[in-house]
């Protein structure tokens, strides 16, 4: 038999016939009656994924909350997982690599934007390929956080002297 839990119901498929336990409970006694089941356990919610170019990544991602990643912030040995537009994304293996080292602690179980709103040398398609690259799931729709809701960190920079030559407005 094949069983599943999807929230709401259960769905038993055995000998080619689908069966519906209406609880959990009955769900969970079912499971525990099969020997030889191939289960599913109760499984948070997926979305699927369009990257940043609009390609669809091909699969489905599950969902966490800012609070979930939060706790994924490389310390004691958890992931390390950072957050980007609708992404999650496990960065731990790309710290070795980082060009900024161990800045990228820093991030950890966090958003980028307000970082990358200091950092704009990121927003770039070969920085979001790379790490779309790293997605391990999908940020919930009230977590997300846009770079208008991020304070301009160089709203109180003083005024250059016209004497210097400018090549860019921000690093």
């Amino acid at each position: 038999p094949i069983l599943s839990w999807t929230g709401d119901a259960c769905r038993l498929k055995r000998n080619g016939q689908l069966h519906r336990q209406s609880s959990e409970l009955e769900w969970r006694c079912s499971a525990a009656r099969c020997q030889d089941q191939i289960l599913e356990t109760p499984a948070r919610p997926t979305q699927e994924v369009w990257d940043s170019f609009g390609r669809w990544r091909g699969r489905r991602f599950p969902v966490y909350t800012a609070d979930e990643v939060a706790k994924n912030n490389g310390a004691n040995g958890r992931p390390l997982w950072v957050t980007h537009a609708d992404g999650v994304y496990d960065v731990g293996d790309f710290l070795a690599v980082h060009p900024g080292g161990q800045f990228l602690l820093q991030a950890g179980g966090c958003s980028l934007e307000e970082l990358w709103a200091t950092f704009r040398v990121h927003l770039t398609d070969g920085v979001l390929l790379r790490l779309e690259e790293m997605r391990v799931g999908v940020l919930s729709e009230e977590d997300r956080k846009a770079y208008s809701d991020v304070p301009e960190p160089y709203y109180n920079e003083p005024m250059r002297s016209p004497e210097l030559r400018v090549l860019m407005q921000r690093p």
